[in-house]
């Protein structure tokens, strides 16, 4: 099969034709979609161009007769290949491109220094991974809903940065290398890991995501240097085994804590116990020693149907209280002197809001689900 004018190959377009075994694209070509030549089974020769500038995941899955020179001289220069980035394109690696998806343990190549976003979303087989020092980043997603992933193995010894939900969803998942380098735990990345008992990261992580570690219900400790400066909204939301300490995992910042969405200008028991639990609550009072936010730290709950926010804090944030589907009403003190736009967008059941004498100045209007207030 050969191609002329062709700039662009669709997501799965030659999904399972196993008929195919030559194919010589355009000299115009650029992206190769996902899953276009999937399971291919009798494909051996390919002909990239030097025009090729993206090939996506599982494009050539399933190709089990292809080769490192099956595509020719131009694959040489190609250094993303699918969801992965590759020092160089070889017979290992192709080896790999061509089966991991799908297998019960999957070694990582030795060529691999990215593992791109998505490269192996919900892989429902995926059981072991065995990776190594040369891969420095696991993208967005990675893992994310690889629900029988019970181990990785190996080194995260060269990985600095481990994207949003990477690991998410990963609900047998017991343990991973304790090497990482990462300095941000995202959003989401371990979120739904029920499983997980022990987090160990060997340097200093200035800032846990969030809903990081949210219904890891098994989860009792994380090991990391140092304590970090700012943990955000519902990190350990739903993790009964785990207690959140000052002396071991928060230090102030500017002699201010932020944690929860919350800035507290002292974090202790009280404040402890407050971002644990207040989200599980009716009737929600800001603790005194809170002076401000640094994010929502009520957003989608549907349980928090009042709110009294207390006179330490003198300034709010956009969309502080936005998309709070439950919340009913809402007490804001004198020291609060302007209310910022879109403060209490989506708050659809919001009845009354009581607010200081000295409010004097609303921006752009305040949008209550779908009404404004002025």
């Amino acid at each position: 099969m050969s191609s002329t004018g062709i700039k662009r190959i669709s997501k799965s377009l030659f999904e399972e034709c196993e008929g195919i075994e030559y194919v010589k694209l355009s000299c115009e070509l650029t992206h190769i979609g996902a899953r276009a030549f999937f399971n291919c089974l009798r494909l051996q020769t390919i002909c990239l161009p030097e025009s090729i500038k993206g090939i996506s995941e599982l494009a050539f899955s399933g190709c089990c007769n292809l080769k490192s020179d099956s595509f020719g001289d131009n694959a040489k220069n190609i250094r993303s290949f699918g969801a992965f980035t590759v020092k160089n394109v070889d017979d290992e690696f192709i080896d790999f491109l061509t089966s991991y998806y799908g297998k019960r343990e999957v070694m990582i190549s030795r060529n691999i220094t990215r593992i791109g976003e998505k490269a192996f979303f919900n892989d429902a087989y995926l059981e072991r991974l065995i990776c190594h020092a040369d891969v420095s980043e696991i993208g967005k997603e990675a893992f994310r809903g690889c629900a029988c992933l019970k181990k990785i193995e190996g080194t995260f010894s060269g990985v600095k940065k481990i994207g949003e939900g990477a690991f998410g969803g990963c609900k047998e998942l017991q343990s991973l290398p304790g090497d990482a380098n990462v300095t941000k735990i995202e959003d989401n990345l371990f979120r739904n890991c029920s499983s997980l008992e022990t987090i160990r990261v060997r340097s200093e992580i200035e800032n846990i995501g969030k809903y990081a570690f949210s219904h890891c219900y098994e989860l009792k400790r994380i090991l990391f240097k140092g304590k970090c400066s700012q943990i955000s909204l519902a990190a350990f939301e739903y993790c009964p085994k785990f207690t959140l300490s000052p002396q071991y995992h928060i230090k102030n910042k500017g002699k201010l804590f932020y944690v929860a969405g919350f800035i507290f200008r002292k974090f202790d028991h009280e404040e402890m116990r407050f971002v644990s639990k207040y989200r599980e609550w009716e009737n929600v009072r800001i603790p005194f020693s809170c002076v401000g936010f640094f994010e929502n730290p009520f957003e989608n709950s549907r349980i928090i149907k009042r709110i009294v926010v207390p006179k330490s804090v003198r300034s709010l944030i956009k969309y502080n209280f936005a998309r709070i589907p439950s919340l009913e009403s809402i007490k804001i003190p004198d020291s609060i002197k302007i209310l910022p736009e879109g403060l209490f967008e989506g708050c659809n059941s919001l009845k009354t809001i009581k607010i200081g004498s000295e409010t004097n100045s609303l921006q752009n209007g305040i949008r209550i689900g779908k009404k404004n207030f002025c």
